[in-house]
């Protein structure tokens, strides 16, 4: 039977199971008129396969399809058999964010904050205090003076790297060099091995 479907739906349940019902009720009658009041497996089976053979045929399967809108697909008959209310999805409401004070901005989302903060308040001197204002660019101030170090040293730390791995990569193609041309590894090519592995593994601690 299709899955995901509603009892209403399912052509089984529409169509097969109720005469299947009534006609293994009409066996087992049967079997009580004929003084047969305990049944056993096989009588069991017999009579289900009786009322099987009436129940599921060709026709009434047919009918069943037909009866739950399925096949041919009748898509007003599924619909009416269902309980559904389409509506919108309402949309999660915004929390809304909380006003920035000002502080110290440690990143560009605060930074923007910040000069949007002192922004407003220049629009609004004749409420605010000059003090405020002067309090909030020298915070603003500092905090562009810590990401412009932090960047600057990230750059050295890069360049830094970048030159170690550089200088180990060009002794290791000369240890490759050698070690072709000679056949045997030497101390100092296993050193600048040594060397390129360590600073390969400070780059990518410094990715990280």
């Amino acid at each position: 039977m299709p899955p995901h479907l509603s009892h209403l739906l399912q052509p089984l349940n529409v169509g097969c199971f109720s005469p299947l019902k009534r006609a293994y009720s009409r066996e087992v009658e049967s079997l009580m008129r004929n003084h047969i009041n305990h049944i056993t497996k096989l009588e069991f089976l017999l009579a289900f396969k009786i009322a099987f053979n009436r129940a599921f045929t060709p026709a009434n399967i047919c009918s069943a399809f037909r009866g739950s809108g399925l096949f041919p697909l009748q898509l007003e008959a599924v619909l009416s058999k269902l309980d559904i209310q389409l509506r919108t999805p309402t949309p999660p409401a915004a929390l809304p964010e909380a006003p920035w004070v000002a502080q110290t901005p440690s990143n560009a989302r605060e930074l923007e904050a910040q000069s949007s903060l002192i922004r407003e308040r220049v629009r609004q001197h004749k409420s605010s205090s000059p003090a405020l204002i002067i309090e909030a660019i020298d915070q603003l101030k500092k905090g562009a003076k810590v990401m412009m170090l932090s960047a600057k040293l990230m750059r050295d730390r890069i360049s830094s790297l970048e030159r170690a791995n550089s200088a180990a990569s060009a002794r290791r193609r000369r240890s490759k060099r050698r070690i072709q041309k000679h056949g045997v590894l030497t101390k100092g090519a296993g050193e600048d091995i040594l060397a390129q592995n360590e600073a390969n593994q400070q780059i990518a601690h410094k990715e990280r």
